[in-house]
């Protein structure tokens, strides 16, 4: 495994926004692993014109943007993280071995990588856009709650939303009250997180 390591602090915790770019894992789809060259040239075009500059304009930089690839990742793609290096010190990629357990990973990342009492780890799919205000209001509403994680884990929910269709003909869904959606962040302690309690733990909709 390789990565690039930032370490730096903000309140009583650090947030990680957490992409799992083209991770193999197991319980998510019976399709073939998305690994062929289509897939890649597609998704690493939406992930360029939309995701990115979503997280680049947050208006709270405060956060680490930490972004998993298969070790077997070829040196065509290689060549945009280089790319994506140089636009912003908040993000970090992990290269997992396809026999290594991309959740052990972050967790190794969260524990070497932070000190804070707490930990916030945010979900973000690599064809997912989010508001300028989303990490702010997520470590606002951390702030207001301290004292409701001091024994416990708590889940921050994101409910609403738009569901766009990047081809024709361009069609744009509401999605309302999503009790457990894929922009859950979850407040765990330091020693929970670093040791696999992290917002990847369960599948969005399994955290209830």
């Amino acid at each position: 495994m390789y990565f690039y390591r930032l370490n730096w602090f903000f309140m009583s915790a650090t947030h990680f926004l957490i992409t799992r770019f083209n991770i193999r894992f197991s319980g998510v789809s019976i399709r073939e692993y998305p690994c062929d060259d289509t897939w890649h040239q597609h998704r690493f075009k939406i992930f360029e014109r939309y995701s990115l500059p979503s997280v680049l304009f947050q208006t709270n930089q405060q956060f680490h943007w930490l972004i998993c690839f298969n070790a077997e990742l070829k040196e065509t793609y290689r060549e945009f993280i280089r790319r994506t290096e140089s636009v912003s010190s908040n993000i970090s990629f992990i290269f997992v071995e396809p026999e290594k357990s991309h959740l052990e990973e972050i967790s190794n990342y969260i524990r070497r990588n932070s000190k804070t009492k707490h930990i916030i780890t945010t979900r973000m799919d690599n064809d997912d856009v989010i508001a300028a205000g989303f990490v702010e209001s997520i470590q606002n509403c951390y702030q207001n709650h301290l004292s409701d994680v001091e024994d416990q884990n708590m889940i921050l929910n994101a409910p609403a939303g738009f569901q766009f269709e990047t081809r024709f003909p361009f069609r744009i869904s509401r999605i309302s009250r999503y009790r457990f959606s894929p922009f859950i962040s979850l407040v765990s302690k330091w020693e929970d997180a670093s040791n696999g309690v992290h917002v990847h733990k369960y599948k969005h909709l399994d955290w209830k």
